[in-house]
């Protein structure tokens, strides 16, 4: 399972709603037990498939 994988549906939701990938961060970073870059959300959003 990928880091970003239990936000896959909130991360989608947010893309919907026309967020981009900086404001995304912000609310899920904090989330996480280490926050990630902005190019790893980049890498997940291009590479999961109901994203792409």
């Amino acid at each position: 399972m990928r880091i970003l994988d239990p936000y896959k549906d909130q991360i989608q939701r947010y893309l919907a709603l026309g967020l981009d990938l900086a404001s995304i961060r912000k609310p899920i970073n904090p989330q996480l037990e280490r926050p990630i870059s902005y190019q790893a959300y980049q890498y997940f959003v291009h590479s999961a498939s109901p994203f792409a």
